[in-house]
């Protein structure tokens, strides 16, 4: 069965009408933490309608333009925001996720590269020994995308026009 995902991890509050604006749409998550789906088209659309450039240091293949600390700073409202971002490519048990970790618009450790290391980093703690961060905040349960965020490969070729 695939995994396919793409998301920001927010750790703490953020202002929920707020997200809204932007189509950040909460999954809530255990441990004070909040995923929000993404894609390269919801980023690359975003960036352009916040007139935002840039990028986030990253250690793999996934989005990371800087408008997703733009969306976080906005969303949190407060001076330090944490986040991750998150990506899993599985098909039939083979594949790859990625992860990196930020504190603002800063890449704390580029060895921060699995979604594991990720939510340790967010304080994650596993409450059973069978379990790892990722099954002990239920992320199995997400197996792709919602179809919500397909509109944004077209609204992000219309901006570019």
């Amino acid at each position: 069965m695939a995994h396919l995902i793409n998301a920001i991890i927010l750790k703490g509050k953020y202002d929920k009408e707020e997200a809204q604006k932007y189509e950040l749409i909460p999954v809530e998550l255990d441990f004070n933490l909040t995923m929000f789906f993404i894609d390269k088209y919801f980023t690359a659309y975003w960036q352009k309608i916040l007139n935002t450039t840039g990028f986030l240091e990253t250690n793999s293949r996934q989005p990371n333009e800087m408008v997703i600390y733009e969306l976080m700073k906005r969303i949190s409202n407060r001076e330090q925001i944490k986040y991750a971002i998150i990506t899993t490519a599985y098909v039939g048990g083979i594949g790859d996720q990625f992860a990196n970790v930020y504190e603002n618009d800063k890449n704390v450790d580029l060895s921060i590269n699995t979604i594991n290391k990720a939510l340790k980093y967010l304080g994650v703690k596993n409450i059973r020994d069978d379990f790892d961060e990722f099954d002990t905040i239920g992320l199995g349960r997400f197996r792709k995308n919602p179809e919500y965020l397909d509109k944004y490969a077209d609204l992000a070729d219309e901006v570019e026009e």
